[in-house]
């Protein structure tokens, strides 16, 4: 079991003593957490867990998730590798599902689901209820799995070649286009549910979509092919993109009289699009706050054209720079 972790001395603690508590049996599982250069105290709460024999614990200078991942491959030892991000509570039987299902020769990737939204401030829980309505009305052979859990054969992560360094955001995406180009087939085990505890502002969540759009137009960009439908996006998503194009490229239009019915017909038009996983988030949790939404999602979509349009123009340096990191740096402190 492998954990990447920057600066979660808020949410460590609850998340591993999840992974310890599975129905699994504990001489069967290993957790290997990585602590991706925090500043916080993350490194000394994972020295705790050491101290009491109960983790492995690498240590690293901060050159992204996906190297973390691959630091924690490299340091442990099991045949099926399971990853969960530092902000997600697992439950007792979850260890077990995905290594059950991750075991046969040409299954993929194994993923599970967000839980519903419960408690959550607003700006989170609609985030959360957004992605986890992608997810339980997705397909359940998705050839996307996102890695906030997900499970597969070390043979096979070693035959892609692991995370690709590159990829600052949308690791997972990348990593499960490849899966899927070897032939096996990834599984969502949509009856499999997590919670995420990861709190973000408004502004937060934007600059995180930016940052998403950014990598995962690199993605579409090297592999085409599955541009089409991974199971996550959809159609909505494109057609999302098209009208933020339209609405902000006739904006201008509002200051000639009647012609500001253009902008405001494409305004109406992208609202009309979030509608649907507005519903889902009503009828998911009954709280009506949720059709904060339609705003919030309206807003995303501009946030990721801009993340493609500046995906198509920035130079790419980020591996390099992580081979280069990792290339000077002293052997990571394993504890």
């Amino acid at each position: 079991m492998i954990i990447p972790a920057r600066n979660v001395e808020g949410t460590i603690t609850r998340v591993i003593a999840a992974c310890l508590e599975q129905d699994f049996g504990p001489e069967r599982f290993e957790v290997v957490v990585v602590d991706d250069g925090s500043s916080d105290d993350t490194w000394r709460v994972l020295r705790e867990y050491v101290d009491r024999g109960e983790i492995l614990a690498l240590r690293q200078p901060n050159l992204g998730a996906a190297a973390a991942r691959n630091a924690g491959v490299r340091a442990s030892s099991g045949e099926i590798l399971v990853f969960c991000d530092a902000d997600i509570i697992v439950p007792p039987n979850w260890l077990r599902r995905l290594v059950d299902a991750a075991s046969g020769p040409d299954v993929g990737l194994v993923g599970c689901v967000y839980a519903p939204a419960e408690a959550l401030p607003l700006t989170t829980s609609c985030t959360h209820e957004e992605i986890r309505r992608r997810q339980v009305r997705g397909p359940d052979a998705p050839l996307h799995i996102g890695s906030f859990t997900m499970a597969l054969r070390r043979s096979l992560f070693e035959k892609v070649g692991g995370f690709d360094v590159e990829f600052i955001r949308a690791q997972d995406t990348e990593l499960s286009y490849r899966v899927a180009g070897t032939g096996c087939r990834s599984r969502l085990l949509k009856d499999l549910e997590v919670r995420h505890e990861h709190t973000r502002t408004l502004h937060e969540w934007l600059v995180n979509q930016y940052k998403q759009a950014f990598w995962r137009a690199r993605t579409v960009n090297r592999h085409p092919s599955c541009a089409r439908g991974d199971g996550y996006a959809c159609w909505r998503d494109w057609t999302s993109l098209a009208v933020s194009a339209a609405m902000l490229l006739t904006a201008p239009l509002a200051l000639f009289g009647q012609l500001c019915i253009v902008p405001v017909t494409m305004i109406g038009l992208l609202a009309a699009l979030q509608i649907p996983q507005t519903a889902f988030a009503i009828r998911d949790t009954g709280e009506w706050r949720h059709l904060a939404m339609i705003p919030m999602q309206m807003l995303r979509s501009v946030a990721w054209l801009a993340g493609g349009i500046a995906s198509l123009i920035a130079p790419r340096r980020h591996e390099a720079q992580v081979l280069e990191a990792e290339t000077a740096t002293e052997p990571r402190s394993i504890i």
